[in-house]
């Protein structure tokens, strides 16, 4: 059933009007937190460090469901590159905070920075997201 955004969808699994989701983790985690969801395993590749006892899919049975979600940053096609710069080292700089550090730690299964390129990359090559697109065929 199609939802429009994870919350909704988070606070329908918790509260029983659906009986399970595919979706980012983030915004069931207090329903997880709370016992009122249960994860019953990862779509990553391995298991998470803040579920360790959550299979993969792959362990159930599904190697071929597995993706990880990811986040960009992004802004409009012929941003000056010195305004890049200056964002991307001040967003480097926020999440080196031990604070943001500490509430990521709680709120994200994972968290990584990567460099420009290697995002383009991804976006253009990422296998998952071509089957998913085409309509998967698992």
């Amino acid at each position: 059933m199609p939802y429009k955004g994870s919350g909704p969808a988070a606070t329908d699994v918790a509260g029983g009007q659906v009986a399970f989701a595919f979706d980012a983790i983030a915004p069931h985690l207090p329903h997880i937190k709370s016992n009122r969801t249960r994860l019953l395993a990862s779509i990553s590749p391995k298991r998470l460090a803040m579920f360790p006892e959550a299979p993969t899919m792959a362990e159930i049975g599904y190697p071929q469901v597995a993706a990880s979600i990811w986040y960009g940053m992004m802004a409009p096609a012929g941003l000056p590159k010195p305004i890049i710069a200056k964002l991307n080292a001040e967003t480097n700089r926020v999440l080196g905070m031990q604070e943001v550090k500490d509430r990521m730690e709680t709120s994200w299964p994972t968290r990584a920075s990567t460099p420009r390129r290697r995002t383009r990359r991804t976006i253009s090559s990422n296998s998952s997201v071509m089957n998913w697109r085409s309509g998967g065929r698992w």
